[in-house]
């Protein structure tokens, strides 16, 4: 439990024993439970940011002394250059090691400089003997390199850097015409770790990697689909927020702040900015089977990828809907359903049906996300839940005002409407919560 939890929690013990909720013992016996926790030697992290940082600024400080004389030096120079930092990363991770300085903190600056020693010995080999290769192939070979320091140095930062790193080479290897679904290989490489980290649900590291998970599978699942079909896109991102939304509100159900829930929100935010954008007849227009897509950049046997996705992510949301129906959690069909109003209006467009009916049903769906969401959000007290939902019906109805042909007065007053009506309900929850607490 984090300190903020455990002084809260000693400051309501007095008003519990008064009430004769607890007995005096079980007052003290959890006050000693307590207090051998908040004896336990703790890193911050303002510590851990510290050692970060430090690694990044040394790191960045011989390079710029490289710099100064690079011109100089000759090939085997510039070899021993390349190396050098290497060698040092590693006599400091075995040092720290061996001398038992292996807490956080020292593992993680060591880890950011031996990632960032690998990334700069690549680049100068490269650069020195004229090796052949793109932004893509550079970025493959450093993530390959980086993936063992993950494991040996347990290290939360450099793993989101890998993270990003192989996110940034699907997309170069995209752009540069070719195929990213290594990216899923190289994603399974770091996923043990992950699953490692996220035994211990809610500390800073689990936040960490689950932001930085979720963001980049959400990036590589566009990337990585040829799109032969257009339209399966749709089915596809629909089930994926849906998986994480379910999987973050059952797994990190008890997370003390939405930053500590990052599949959670992620799946929810990106369910109702999905919803925003199929109210609009964009996504509807030509898709299926008949819009079959035929290109020289077109890989369709890697189209596999696409048909597999749209199938095993869609049953794999509606079982974990089901599962969470079954354990009594029917809250979570207001966006657990997003999944199959997709498909339906996935199969009403290979049907030729006009996209005015999918817009239809999707505002309609937006207008009882945004309303549900508030409800949810005052039934629980949480105002950023309310906020939330707020949020949700206010896009709808900008954007539906910005569509139509009303004037600036009418807008203007809409504008004043929402802001009246977010300053009313806060109002509301504020006052309902001091009486909660004055109660």
């Amino acid at each position: 439990m984090e300190n903020r939890h455990i002084k809260w929690l000693y400051k309501q013990l007095p008003q519990l024993e008064a009430r004769g909720v607890i007995t005096a013992d079980t007052a003290e016996s959890i006050r000693r439970h307590y207090a051998q926790q908040d004896r336990q030697p703790k890193v911050g992290v303002a510590l851990v940011v510290c050692g970060v940082l430090g690694a990044l600024l040394i790191g960045g400080g011989i390079i710029l002394l490289l710099a100064h004389n690079w011109q100089e030096l000759a090939r085997p120079g510039r070899t021993v250059v390349a190396i050098a930092p290497l060698v040092v990363a590693h006599i400091l991770a075995f040092w720290s090691t061996a001398t038992g300085r292996n807490n956080i903190a020292w593992r993680e600056g060591v880890a950011i400089f031996m990632t960032l020693s690998v990334a700069a010995s690549i680049a100068i080999i490269g650069q020195t003997y004229n090796v052949p290769g793109n932004l893509a192939s550079y970025l493959l070979t450093w993530m390959l390199l980086t993936a063992p320091v993950v494991y040996l140095l347990r290290a939360v930062g450099t793993c989101v850097m890998y993270l990003a790193g192989i996110t940034g080479w699907a997309v170069s290897a995209q752009v540069f015409g070719g195929q990213a679904l290594l990216f899923w290989v190289l994603l399974a490489l770091i996923l043990p770790f992950v699953w490692m980290v996220s035994r211990n649900r809610y500390t800073t590291g689990t936040a960490l990697v689950g932001w930085a998970l979720s963001i980049c599978v959400c990036i590589a699942a566009g990337v990585t689909m040829e799109r032969v079909v257009p339209g399966l896109w749709i089915v596809v991102y629909a089930s994926l927020f849906a998986i994480f939304y379910l999987v973050g509100g059952y797994w990190f159900a008890d997370a003390p702040s939405d930053w500590q829930r990052p599949y959670f929100v992620t799946g929810a935010g990106g369910i109702a900015g999905l919803s925003l954008l199929f109210t609009f007849a964009m996504p509807w227009e030509n898709i299926g089977w008949h819009s079959f897509r035929h290109a020289p950049g077109i890989f369709e046997t890697a189209a596999v990828f696409d048909y597999a996705a749209a199938v095993v992510l869609p049953a794999a949301a509606i079982a974990l809907l089901v599962t969470a129906v079954r354990r009594g959690e029917a809250g979570r069909l207001l966006y657990g359903v997003m999944p199959l109003l997709a498909i339906s209006g996935f199969l009403a467009g290979l049907r030729g049906w006009a996209p005015v009916w999918q817009m239809a049903v999707f505002n309609l769906y937006m207008f009882v996300l945004g309303a549900g969401t508030i409800a949810a959000g005052i039934g629980k007290n949480r105002m950023a839940i309310v906020n939330g939902g707020m949020v949700v019906l206010s896009a709808l109805i900008l954007v539906r005002f910005f569509d139509s042909d009303l004037g600036l007065a009418a807008r203007g007053m809409a504008f004043i409407a929402i802001g009246i009506g977010f300053l009313a309900v806060n109002t509301i929850l504020v006052r309902k919560q001091k009486k909660g607490v004055h109660a």
